[in-house]
């Protein structure tokens, strides 16, 4: 007959010790503190921006009022019909010389370096007892007529091979000559060129 020894005792187990509830309680109170002081935080935050925002609109409800005292004191003005219409021909004024000037100095005729260079030699080209009434230019500087009048025949040619050194006419190719004596006055001769086209367009 067997008989079984049961050699594990409950008193040699080894005993856990529980959490002390002094301990557990003062974690609990720690952790309510936390919060308490987290909650204390953001009510406090959440009054200033409150105040802030009521002093913002309080601001903007002072500046509105100015604004309409200002413009109570301060009108605004009737447009003068005559000065708006005088402003507008300065304007268009200004803009036709603005114009006026692109083309004397630049580019929209085919020409990049304008005309203001021809104008310039021309009066660079000053022959005693001749003078100019009447000059062209166009397509950006290729066709060219000039119309005057001189005290002898003889300074017409002179004053146009002074040209050929200026270099702004450098190319110009004038194919019509004409000096007539002028009928007012015996002792003046009218003369004029022209380059081809401006030729064509004369005749």
């Amino acid at each position: 007959m067997k008989q079984q020894v049961n050699l594990y005792q409950l008193r040699f187990r080894p005993v856990e010790a529980p959490l002390a509830a002094a301990l557990l309680t003062r974690v609990l109170l720690a952790g309510v503190a936390v919060l308490g002081l987290v909650w204390g935080h953001a009510q406090w935050r959440s009054r200033g921006a409150e105040a802030e925002l009521e002093s913002l609109r309080a601001q903007r409800a002072a500046e509105s009022t100015r604004l309409v005292d200002l413009a109570t004191l301060y009108p605004a003005r009737e447009v003068d019909a005559a000065l708006a219409a005088e402003a507008a021909g300065l304007e268009g004024e200004r803009q036709a010389k603005t114009r006026l000037l692109g083309l004397l100095s630049n580019q929209s005729l085919g020409n990049t370096d304008g005309f203001s260079a021809q104008v310039a030699g021309l009066a660079r080209r000053r022959v005693e007892g001749l003078w100019l009434r009447e000059v062209r230019i166009e397509a950006g500087g290729s066709e060219l007529a000039l119309v005057g009048s001189a005290l002898d025949a003889e300074l017409v040619p002179r004053f146009l091979r002074s040209l050929g050194e200026e270099t702004a006419f450098t190319g110009s190719d004038f194919r019509t000559l004409r000096l007539e004596r002028s009928g007012d006055e015996p002792g003046r001769i009218d003369w004029s060129v022209r380059t081809r086209a401006l030729e064509e367009d004369a005749s």
